[in-house]
């Protein structure tokens, strides 16, 4: 990560009332987030929405933090963020899921990234290895106007920059400066 992307994730963060607009947006837009175990035949239930929306793909890994009021601090680690519903992405939330990771799930156990090398990694390569980690959970939330929904991807993507995801919006670098400069009033 160059130095310019981490001052303006930083930025992304840490500006108050900028969080707080794009809470108002997805509240607006999205309905609540639902969270599911990412497996093959996930698919296959009435989990999923036959509906237009944003998932993504959250490892849990199993490391933790003791707390010292007894709780555990775990870390998700947000791997690939996806939308279906408006002209560039067709479908729905369950016909994505069937269609473009449930196979991949189901194989998850059997790839082999041995030939792979970071230059040569296209998409699912990135998404074999990706979703073979465990414990996998699946989180989606249905937009409620499909003409919102690729805009609602990208302001997640600036945000979260997820690692798989291979396309990823263009953010104007921030400076330091730029970062904590107060606003003239």
């Amino acid at each position: 990560m160059e130095i310019s992307q981490l001052y303006t994730l930083i930025n992304h963060f840490s500006d108050t009332g900028r969080c707080e607009d794009l809470q108002r947006m997805f509240a607006a837009t999205l309905s609540e987030w639902e969270v599911a175990k990412a497996d093959a035949t996930l698919s296959s239930g009435t989990t999923l929405p036959n509906e237009p929306g944003i998932y993504m793909f959250v490892w849990r890994p199993a490391f933790y933090f003791p707390q010292s009021n007894g709780s555990r601090e775990h870390f998700p680690v947000v791997l690939y963020i996806g939308k279906t519903g408006d002209r560039d992405s067709e479908g729905t939330i369950r016909s994505r899921f069937a269609s473009e990771y449930a196979p991949i799930l189901r194989n998850a156990d059997t790839h082999n990234d041995e030939d792979v090398h970071e230059g040569q990694m296209t998409r699912t390569d990135k998404l074999k290895i990706g979703l073979s980690l465990q414990p996998l959970e699946f989180w989606f939330s249905v937009v409620k106007n499909s003409k919102n929904v690729g805009k609602l991807e990208d302001q997640i993507l600036r945000m979260i920059r997820p690692p798989l995801n291979t396309v990823l919006p263009r953010i104007e670098p921030l400076t330091p400066r730029s970062i904590w400069q107060k606003e003239p009033k």
